[in-house]
């Protein structure tokens, strides 16, 4: 299991249901199945954009929808 890490999730009823429904309809793993939309999400992305914002902005730190921000954003 190189690269992988298990973790373990509480999730709705519901979700459970939908994801158990997509995983036998696909043929395959409800974890499969999670890893992939995970990977699809490019969380990756969302982090490195994060990561240019500082965790408590000042005023100056606030920037808007151009320039050097639009980059960032991009």
């Amino acid at each position: 299991m190189s690269g992988l890490k298990r973790i373990s999730i509480s999730i709705p009823s519901e979700l459970s249901d939908n994801l158990d429904y997509l995983a036998t309809r696909l043929g395959v793993s409800r974890s499969g199945l999670i890893s992939q939309m995970l990977v699809s999400a490019d969380l990756g992305s969302l982090r490195s954009l994060l990561e240019a914002i500082p965790e408590q902005p000042t005023e100056g730190d606030i920037k808007r929808f151009r320039g050097d921000s639009r980059s960032v954003i991009e």
